[in-house]
């Protein structure tokens, strides 16, 4: 948000590059961060598991895309590049109901409160 606001709203001679690459560099390395932590820990894609990281997660990596993708290009970060795809793939039609959808099988097996369990019905990982 800062690079934009800089390139785009404040005059050109009141723009100061130094700022801008201190700035993209911290971007830079919040998305390395962020590709590590999925690496090692994926997060729940599914409507029923994802939590306020997963949606976090999924704005910042596509506004980034859509307002500076020559910053950050997807092929550096390949597990947080594909996040936001994944609900898209596994998302299937079903006739309107006013029934709610049941919680993941593995959260209604009665796994203890703090264990990632593997969810059986979305096949992501959730912590419980």
């Amino acid at each position: 948000m800062q690079i934009i606001y800089e390139r785009n709203l404040r005059p050109a001679e009141k723009q100061h590059e130094p700022w801008v690459t201190r700035v993209t560099a911290q971007m830079l390395a919040a998305f390395d961060g962020l590709e590590a932590d999925i690496t090692r820990r994926p997060l729940a894609a599914c409507s029923v598991g994802m939590t306020q990281a997963g949606v976090i997660t999924a704005v910042s990596w596509f506004f980034t895309q859509q307002m500076l993708p020559e910053l950050v290009p997807a092929g550096a970060v390949p597990a947080l590049a594909q996040f936001p795809q994944r609900p898209k793939r596994r998302v299937r039609s079903r006739p309107r109901s006013t029934a709610r959808a049941p919680a993941c099988r593995s959260i209604q097996m009665g796994t203890p409160a703090g264990h990632d369990v593997h969810c059986q019905r979305c096949g992501s990982l959730h912590f419980r």
